[in-house]
């Protein structure tokens, strides 16, 4: 009996040893599969670099900057902004633009404004730079600005992206931008989308004007629901116009 409960008592002691050294050895394996994941993720994004600047294939290259993208590693950003205006593919352009605002640093946003300057006449890649601000969000609150201009542009393709973006990053200064546009705005792609963003903005000047949309016979009937949509969701939000100033 002695010896039973002797070899009860090394058990014991042997389990509780282990549950104890267990914690170790799981951190180890865990800093060893890190070190080896971050070694393993450094060598595909060399890889993919150099399928970016070398590939013959844009479509090889365009896949490549996906893929940055998604790894989402910095060191990837310097290439990814030369291909945003050296390429010769717009694919590969508008494939870079996405990864750049996929890894997201607050430096890239001025950069991408230049980008668009350079990609003048390149309708599909400047979209997409316009998009990536938007996706950028927090990081592009100091460029509203600049994309504020972009409402302007004559380009319904660029006015629409715009409107997105302005609403991805929802800073309240494009509010008021927003609700001018929609006043005057006559091509049907940019007034959709600013029917389904305006209130969001939480606007009160926006509510006669949404109103006067959704009522107006010649508007498209998807518009005028849109219209209805957003005067719902203000009210259910507790926004209410602004008083009219007499006189």
């Amino acid at each position: 009996m002695t010896y039973i409960s002797l070899g009860k008592r090394m058990m014991t002691g042997c389990v509780c040893l282990g549950l104890l050294t267990a914690p170790l050895v799981l951190v180890q394996h865990s800093a060893q599969a890190a070190t080896q994941t971050s070694a393993s993720s450094k060598a595909e994004v060399r890889k993919l670099l150099y399928e970016l600047t070398t590939n013959r294939n844009q479509y090889a290259r365009a896949r490549a900057a996906t893929e940055l993208g998604i790894i989402a590693d910095p060191e990837a950003l310097e290439q990814l902004h030369k291909s945003l205006v050296t390429d010769l593919s717009t694919q590969v352009r508008m494939t870079s633009a996405n990864a750049i605002a996929r890894i997201n640093h607050k430096a890239s946003g001025k950069r991408l404004l230049q980008a668009l300057i350079v990609n003048r006449g390149r309708t599909d890649a400047q979209i997409a730079i316009i998009r990536a601000l938007g996706d950028m969000k927090e990081n592009s609150r100091d460029l509203v600005p600049a994309i504020l201009q972009l409402l302007r542009s004559p380009s319904p393709f660029i006015r629409e992206v715009a409107v997105e973006s302005l609403w991805k990053i929802r800073d309240p200064r494009a509010s008021k931008y927003l609700v001018r546009l929609l006043k005057t705005e006559k091509e049907l792609v940019v007034k959709l989308t600013l029917c389904n963003v305006i209130a969001d903005f939480k606007e009160p000047t926006s509510i006669p004007v949404l109103k006067k949309i959704s009522k107006k016979a010649d508007e498209p009937a998807d518009v005028r629901t849109l219209a209805k949509d957003a005067l719902e969701k203000l009210e259910e939000m507790g926004i209410e116009a602004a008083p009219e100033v007499v006189h």
